[in-house]
């Protein structure tokens, strides 16, 4: 008999999988139908593992008992800096105006420790 636990988890990672693309399609189709163009369209990529790492700290954080832990806060931070990677490409930031947003990250997931 399949573990309840793995089960759950591999349908979660389906559906936030899922989710993602069908968002970066009805984003593509929106391209294709008004006058809106993004250069950097390939940076919604780099949304899905944040999204997956997202996903990943709200199951831990539903299975021990809504608490903040370690683990919880590790993932959220994981998927913090490929969220901002890929905000950094899509709204065209310059790297060397906006490098010190990830020492910020840091530091402040060291303040929740």
């Amino acid at each position: 008999m399949p573990n309840k636990t793995n089960t759950e988890s591999g349908r979660s990672g389906n559906l936030m999988v899922g989710l993602v693309l069908v968002l970066m399609g009805l984003f593509f189709l929106s391209n294709n139908f008004f006058d809106f163009y993004l250069d950097n369209w390939w940076a919604l990529f780099i949304l899905i593992p944040a999204f997956m790492a997202f996903n990943e700290a709200w199951k831990l954080y539903k299975n021990n008992d809504s608490k903040m832990t370690r683990a919880v806060k590790n993932r959220i931070v994981g998927g913090v800096f490929p969220l901002t990677v890929a905000l950094i490409f899509l709204l065209d930031f310059n790297w060397a105006t906006v490098w010190p947003i990830f020492i910020i990250i840091i530091g402040v997931s060291m303040l929740f420790d």
